[in-house]
């Protein structure tokens, strides 16, 4: 069974690693990340990527749970590296207007 581009953009890991590289990229200015994705073309290559990128933001209060990382690998499988990579940093690109200006804090569900 062929799993499609829209399934692999709407499900719910590729939304979690999505949004924790977007704000790692808004409020870290973590390019490293995006660069390690992109290049990225081989299942190995994207799980080292994943790795730096949680090694870097091990901080940041938005990463993904351990669950995500698990469905994320399946996910790569299944679909293929080039079509999860490319749902990844379609939503770390996506403006999120909720998080306000560059000068506010982070995202309001991240505060505790």
């Amino acid at each position: 069974m062929s799993i499609s581009l829209e399934q692999v953009y709407s499900h719910p890991s590729v939304e979690a690693f999505g949004k924790a590289l977007r704000a790692s990229l808004r409020f870290d200015q973590d390019f490293s990340s995006l660069i390690d994705l992109e290049n990225a073309e081989t299942n190995e290559a994207i799980a080292e990527a994943l790795k730096k990128f949680l090694r870097r933001n091990y901080k940041s209060k938005l990463l993904p749970t351990e669950q995500d990382l698990k469905d994320l690998a399946k996910l790569i499988d299944e679909a293929g590296a080039r079509v999860v990579r490319t749902a990844l940093i379609s939503h770390a690109l996506v403006w999120d207007s909720s998080w306000g200006t560059k000068k506010e804090a982070e995202p309001e569900q991240t505060k505790e």
